[in-house]
C-alpha cells in the first residue's frame, strides 16, 4: 500500500543520508551498515487541502568501529511530493547526531521549517 511505499522511500533516503552524513561517519566509522526498519509509524494530515503522508521509521546505523546509533527519519510527501526528511541518530553515548539532509545547504529547507511551524494543522481532519 501507499504506507508501505512511503516507509521505503523514507529508509532509503534516510539510510543515503545517514552513510554520507560527516558526523556520523565521524561517530560510526565509515561503511555504516544499517538494519531494516524496526519500527514505523504512519500518518497523514491535510494541511489547505493537501493531504499529506507523514512516515517516521527506527532503525540501527553500525560503524566500522563497532559503535553504533539508533537513527530515528520522518519522511514528509513523497509520492508525488517532494520527500522531506528530519533525521536524528542516537549514539550509544547518549549524545545526539542531526543527519544533514540535503548536503550541508540549508537554503529553502530552512525557509520550510519557519513556515512549517506557522501552519495551523487541524487534527480533526485527519483521517488515520
Amino acid at each position: 500500500g501507499a504506507a508501505a511505499a512511503a516507509s521505503q522511500e523514507t529508509y532509503d533516503a534516510a539510510e543515503r543520508a545517514v552513510r554520507s552524513d560527516p558526523k556520523m561517519r565521524a561517530a560510526l566509522g565509515d561503511g555504516i551498515r544499517c538494519t531494516p526498519p524496526m519500527s514505523q509509524m504512519s500518518s497523514s494530515q491535510n494541511v489547505n487541502g493537501v493531504q499529506t503522508q507523514a512516515t517516521t521509521i527506527v532503525f540501527i546505523a553500525q560503524g566500522s568501529n563497532g559503535r553504533q546509533a539508533q537513527v530515528q527519519a520522518t519522511g514528509t510527501g513523497g509520492g508525488d511530493q517532494e520527500l522531506r526528511l528530519d533525521i536524528s541518530g542516537m549514539l550509544d553515548t547518549g549524545e545526539v547526531v542531526k543527519v544533514d539532509v540535503n548536503g550541508g545547504g540549508g537554503g529553502a529547507d530552512g525557509v520550510f521549517d519557519v513556515e512549517a511551524k506557522t501552519i495551523d494543522v487541524d487534527d480533526d481532519v485527519i483521517d488515520v
